[in-house]
């Protein structure tokens, strides 16, 4: 998995993550809209650029799903394309791609999902509700209710049932084995999943299309599905696309939609908008433009998920300390440490507990420490950083090999205390079981 493919946003209590399927493409404005050419998009360049353009000037498309998080759920929404098909646009045909090994990198192995939620039927949508094994489609995520519109199912099937393979050619190996399994459930366009996410009827692209909308501890997401398959179109919203079921319908969707939404600080997440994919809605001269907000997570090198944005000088010094951490250059680490800083592990029995102080924390505490692992481990990833005026609090993970040969995972919180822009004094929280089990071999 590389860090464009991942990206993750907190909203309140609920954490989405976004994993890419197919990497954005670039698409010549005749596609969306046949009657134009590419000086449609000219009066809108300026801030279309970089993100949601090429280098040819083309509308780049992407094609990903997103897992929402709340606290007692976990649900996938929409499933990109899938492998093994057989698809109207060649670049869609028996694909190989790493979705589920990227799912897993992710934290999310299919048996983990609990809820599918399609925002409609089409086949970009719907893709990996099941996957090819022995000759046979299965449900790829078997413990999962999949949720689908009724409006949606209808339309869809009977477009199968009148023989429209364009555009219903993906149901016997997308939808139907999910219905012999016994794992839909049919719902109302404006069905509650829990109490942070509902639907949003947003219908135009298809009959009974719906939009997520994502509420918690008083912060709004939306994921689009396909009201807009590009930022363009919030420019152009009555312009009709081609891609659109019921054209003027769409647009009057897509009116309402944003008027919705607009100058707000609600997170608009673009189903098949490229990175940064989520952002705001700003009202602009008759109609609207999209700013893009870069997520607060991304992944690092190894596929692994890491807080990269403070929301204030603390939490900057904090996340630079811990980068500086996993370096192992304790040289340049002894910068953020004072003479009368102090570094406490609130652990007993093991080596390292007690409170070190200055120059000690360095040499005498943490160069042993770094010594049981392999040169360059472990590293830190910062998994949640919050803040309130001179503390700073987050949680982490310890990840690298030690020299017994055995792998090293472990979890972290940390309390720091912040004085004048200086790390004053640590406090580090562990599982110490772990550490005696995997690095004393159970002798503390």
């Amino acid at each position: 998995m590389t860090v464009q493919n991942f990206r993750r946003w907190q909203v309140g209590d609920v954490r989405i993550t976004r994993i890419v399927e197919t990497a954005p493409v670039g698409a010549p404005v005749s596609l969306m809209f046949p009657e134009d050419d590419d000086s449609l998009i000219a009066p809108h360049q300026e801030w279309l650029q970089p993100h949601f353009l090429n280098d040819e000037g083309q509308m780049l498309v992407a094609w990903q799903c997103f897992v929402v998080e709340t606290p007692d759920r976990r649900i996938m929404v929409d499933t990109c394309i899938g492998n093994d098909r057989k698809r109207y646009f060649d670049i869609f045909n028996d694909m190989q791609n790493p979705f589920l090994q990227d799912l897993h990198s992710a934290g999310y192995p299919p048996e983990s999902i609990d809820t599918v939620l399609c925002t409609h039927l089409h086949y970009d949508h719907v893709g990996w509700n099941t996957q090819l094994v022995n000759g046979k489609w299965v449900p790829t995520f078997p413990n999962a209710r999949y949720l689908f519109g009724k409006v949606e199912w209808e339309y869809m099937l009977g477009l199968a049932e009148a023989g429209d393979w364009h555009h219903a050619g993906h149901v016997p190996d997308c939808l139907i084995p999910i219905q012999e399994a016994g794992l839909a459930d049919l719902i109302d366009t404006d069905f509650e999943v829990c109490s942070e996410i509902r639907l949003l009827p947003t219908p135009g692209h298809t009959p009974g299309h719906v939009s997520i909308h994502i509420e918690s501890q008083g912060q709004v997401a939306v994921i689009t599905g396909d009201i807009m398959h590009h930022p363009l179109q919030m420019a152009i919203p009555n312009k009709p696309c081609a891609f659109d079921h019921d054209k003027a319908q769409a647009c009057c969707t897509r009116q309402t939609f944003l008027t919705r939404y607009q100058d707000s600080d609600a997170l608009v997440i673009g189903s098949h908008f490229p990175e940064p994919t989520a952002g705001h809605v700003l009202s602009y001269e008759s109609a609207w433009r999209f700013e893009g907000q870069v997520s607060d997570t991304q992944t690092t090198s190894k596929g692994e998920p890491s807080v990269t944005k403070a929301a204030n000088a603390n939490e900057q010094l904090v996340l630079d300390f811990f980068a500086t951490l996993s370096t192992g250059d304790l040289e340049k680490l002894g910068t953020f440490i004072d003479a009368d800083t102090t570094w406490t592990p609130m652990i007993e029995n093991v080596p390292g507990a007690g409170t070190h102080t200055g120059k000690a924390i360095c040499g005498e505490f943490l160069a042993p420490v770094r010594g049981l692992f392999v040169d360059g481990d472990p590293k830190v990833h910062v998994d949640n950083i919050v803040s309130s005026h001179d503390k700073v609090m987050c949680e982490t993970r310890g990840i690298g090999q030690l020299r017994n040969g055995r792998s090293y995972t472990n979890l972290y919180a940390w309390a720091f205390q912040i004085r004048d822009g200086r790390i004053k004094a640590i406090r580090e929280y562990m599982d110490s079981h772990y550490v005696v089990t995997n690095i004393l071999d159970g002798q503390p």
